[in-house]
């Protein structure tokens, strides 16, 4: 039942004016709803394993470039150390005058570091770059369609959640996606751990991420069903592909090498914790002794203006006799 304070219902009319306005857009958002909208009457499947089969073709297309992306940062961490060395030289350089062929010969120590382990930190940026716009338009297009395409989407869904255009009264799809996300976390638990340097600091974002997990259920829960078409869909293929990612002949087959060993000798990194109560600390040493030294600064003023005052008291007694 519709309250008084609540809109009126979009009527035929207009709605079909917010279809054409979609259909004549080149936003991510509105493309999104065009390819959805086109793949459902070319294939004549429902809109729900539409839903599914576009976010299956899209996460294929981005799988080479997931796996490059493996690839490049289970090299990089093989080649920590050494850059570690090649990083302690750059910082004593910036502490005095450069020397321009010191400079030169550390670049170019650099440079063949990445050729040696056939890396660049460019490459593990290339994927969160496409899949994160890609993540968002799906996500703003498919909560568009159940208002341009309501009377087909009411009828597309499947098993329990026929109708795609409201929530799901069970609240099953939104457990379900925390699940299958939460998974995904524990399955790449070990991986997270190795490639962070400091245990700590990984442990504290597996657990914000389980947190993250938890507490979207009951902020996603209103939303419509085809939302959670897609994160299901798209949750369960990240969970399937990190699971077959972590089998070592397939990770060998594809040049991705295993975490490295830790270093001997080498001191375990300071948490978050650890890290801003040195901060504080360096901060509070700093502060002292910029109030030391101020002191010090207006005890010799202090001294100079007695100094002053005692020869002028001088220079008028010898006035007087």
């Amino acid at each position: 039942m519709r309250t008084a304070d609540a809109p009126p219902p979009p009527t035929e009319e207009e709605i079909q004016q917010l279809v054409e306005l979609m259909r004549d857009s080149w936003y991510p958002s509105d493309l999104v709803c065009q390819g959805m909208d086109w793949l459902h009457h070319a294939s004549g499947l429902s809109h729900g394993l539409t839903v599914v089969s576009a976010t299956l073709f899209v996460r294929f297309l981005l799988a080479p470039l997931f796996v490059n992306a493996q690839r490049n940062s289970s090299r990089m961490a093989h080649m920590k150390p050494e850059m570690d060395v090649l990083k302690t030289r750059v910082d004593a350089m910036a502490k005095g005058v450069p020397d321009p062929a010191t400079q030169a010969r550390v670049q170019a120590q650099m440079k063949a570091l990445f050729a040696k382990y056939d890396c660049n930190p460019l490459k593990s940026l290339l994927l969160p770059v496409i899949q994160l716009p890609l993540f968002i338009s799906f996500f703003f297009g498919l909560q568009k369609m159940p208002e341009l395409f309501g009377s087909e989407l009411s009828t597309g869904g499947m098993l329990w959640f026929t109708d795609l255009t409201v929530s799901d009264p069970y609240v099953a799809l939104p457990v379900l996606s925390a699940m299958t996300f939460l998974a995904t976390i524990e399955v790449t638990k070990a991986q997270t751990l190795a490639a962070t340097p400091n245990p700590k600091q990984g442990q504290m974002m597996i657990n914000f991420m389980r947190g993250m997990g938890v507490v979207m259920v009951p902020l996603t829960m209103n939303f419509p069903g085809v939302i959670f078409v897609y994160w299901v869909t798209n949750n369960t293929f990240s969970l399937v592909q990190t699971i077959v990612l972590q089998q070592p002949d397939f990770r060998k087959s594809l040049g991705i090498w295993e975490p490295p060993k830790p270093v001997p000798g080498q001191k375990e990194a300071k948490g978050m914790v650890e890290t801003l109560q040195d901060m504080v600390s360096r901060k509070s040493d700093s502060k002292t002794k910029d109030n030391e030294l101020e002191r010090i600064k207006n005890l010799n003023a202090e001294v100079d203006r007695r100094k002053a005052a005692q020869g002028g008291r001088k220079r008028k007694g010898r006035k007087k006799q």
